[in-house]
Parts: C-alpha cells; sequence; structure tokens
C-alpha cells in the first residue's frame, strides 16, 4: 500500500533509525575528506563532505601535522553522530505528533 505511513509504520522507521547509529552508518555518510592548514591558524581543518552535500567541518589545534589531522576528523566525525542522533530524535518527535502524543 502506498501513500502516507501509518503512525505504527513511522515508528517502525524512527526505531531502525536509532539501531542504525553505528560507526558504520556514521562513515557511509562521509562522501569525502580535506584537510587544511590556513596560514596563521595555528590548526588543522577537516571538511568531511556527506553523500547529500552537506559538509561538516572539524578542527584540530594540534602543533603535530600528522596526529591534527586525526583530531580534525574525529572532531568532524563527532559532530555528524550529532546530526544524526538529532535526525533520530525529530523523527521520534514526528511519530509522536502524528499520533497525538504531543501537538507540534
Amino acid at each position: 500500500m502506498h501513500g502516507v505511513p501509518s503512525t505504527k509504520e513511522q515508528a517502525i522507521v524512527a526505531t531502525a533509525r536509532d539501531r542504525d547509529l553505528t560507526e558504520e552508518h556514521i562513515q557511509a555518510k562521509v562522501a569525502g575528506v580535506e584537510f587544511f592548514v590556513p596560514n596563521g591558524y595555528g590548526g588543522t581543518l577537516c571538511h568531511v563532505t556527506l553523500v547529500n552535500g552537506h559538509i561538516v567541518r572539524g578542527e584540530s589545534s594540534c602543533p603535530n601535522d600528522e596526529d591534527a589531522q586525526g583530531l580534525a576528523y574525529t572532531d568532524a566525525l563527532n559532530k555528524i553522530w550529532e546530526l544524526e542522533r538529532y535526525l533520530a530524535a525529530e523523527g521520534r518527535y514526528q511519530v509522536r505528533v502524528a499520533s497525538g502524543q504531543v501537538s507540534s
């Protein structure tokens, strides 16, 4: 059956989103990674481009170039985790709104 998903179907999707928040899920969102060391910044920036085109920036002020890239990349991944957790929470909230449990 096509059309608007039922509240039960929406709840199943929201629950599945929560289960899918794994390291593999986050890594699958990454389309590309670029590192920058701007003049006068004193650190390294990491731009992670997601598969949807959104860019997440990670930062590191570590003086060692090799360590700085790893730290900046980890910072960007942590921000992606936050975005994905927000998306899952929003999905759960929308299910509650659709079922009349809360008002929007």
